[in-house]
């Protein structure tokens, strides 16, 4: 009798020791689980903020970029604005000069006219040539000047919308929204639950009856 007792308190000593193992198994995987999920929680939120400073960065630079480009195409526009309004005021110094030539030309022509004392019809006639002349060559003189400034006035409306082209050919950099890691759910723990010893001291029990039975 004392033996089969002894059986049956052993064997559920031993019943309870494998499930307090087990279960103390279980919660070791479960805080391994944990300590995975955190350290995975930490390089994510790392890499995040790792992200972010880096598109700050492209941002930075992008808008850099895009400042010096400016710069850049404000120059050029400023440089060949001046070239041709440069070689407009040559033009038109060029023409008045011509148109002075010309008038003091007709002038010295005038006077030989007058010079000669001779008066009639020939000389009013000959004088009415020398101003139908010297008015077609400052109407020429004048629409050519002003064909040459609508030329002018067409590359500067060109040289500002390349101005534009250029500036715009550098768009801005739109930054990426980056979110931080959902934080992880830490797993709970295990503990030996009343029906696993029950059980435990059941199987004890009946191991003891066993031994009782087979060896009466």
């Amino acid at each position: 009798m004392c033996t089969a007792v002894a059986i049956g308190i052993f064997s559920g000593i031993m019943s309870i020791g494998a499930t307090i193992a087990q279960t103390n198994a279980q919660n070791r995987q479960i805080e391994a689980a944990n300590l995975r999920d955190e350290l995975q929680f930490d390089y994510d939120m790392l890499s995040a903020e790792n992200q972010r400073n880096r598109e700050e960065n492209l941002a930075m630079l992008n808008e850099q970029e895009m400042q010096m480009n400016e710069e850049l195409a404000t120059i050029a526009y400023a440089n060949k604005m001046n070239q041709a309004n440069l070689k407009l005021r040559e033009l038109q110094q060029k023409t008045a000069q011509e148109k002075r030539q010309a008038n003091l030309k007709a002038r010295e022509s005038a006077g030989s006219i007058l010079a000669t004392g001779r008066f009639g019809v020939s000389v009013t006639n000959l004088l009415a040539d020398v101003e139908r002349d010297l008015g077609q060559f400052d109407y020429f003189s004048d629409r050519n000047l002003a064909f040459a400034t609508g030329g002018i006035q067409q590359e500067k409306v060109g040289f500002l919308t390349e101005k534009a082209s250029r500036i715009a050919s550098i768009a801005p950099y739109l930054k990426r929204t980056i979110l931080d890691p959902v934080p992880p759910t830490p797993r709970p723990g295990v503990s030996v639950s009343p029906f696993a010893i029950g059980s435990a001291v059941m199987g004890g029990i009946n191991a003891g009856v066993n031994y009782k039975i087979a060896n009466p």
